[in-house]
């Protein structure tokens, strides 16, 4: 049992810095840019962006600040793409549902 309490202690949390538009683990999660609760996360929409519809591919999955970096928002939920991908149409966008442990969820380009 004291080996579960250790793992779960060791995960960070990311911070999203809306003035900056980066990310980075902190001790402190930002719930305010996460997309759980939100009408159009909730309901499954998809997302519109650089003239693709995005659509939730699969579960959550958790990535470090240095694997994403923000492109856009919606309602003050940034998206994020893969860091260094400068596609005119990314294959897939995330936005974080959990950012005391750092969960994206992917949405993937279907148009």
């Amino acid at each position: 049992m004291p080996l579960l309490l250790a793992a779960a202690l060791a995960v960070q949390a990311c911070a999203f810095h809306d003035e900056r538009g980066t990310l980075a683990y902190s001790p402190n999660p930002t719930p305010a840019f996460e997309a759980v609760g939100k009408p159009w996360f909730e309901s499954g929409a998809t997302i519109d962006y650089a003239g693709g519809v995005y659509a939730k591919l699969g579960p959550p999955r958790q990535l470090g600040p240095a694997e994403v970096e923000a492109a856009a928002d919606r309602e003050g939920v940034p998206f994020f793409i893969e860091a260094g991908n400068y596609a005119e149409k990314p294959e897939v966008l995330y936005v974080m549902v959990r950012s005391w442990d750092c969960s994206f969820q992917p949405y993937a380009r279907n148009k």
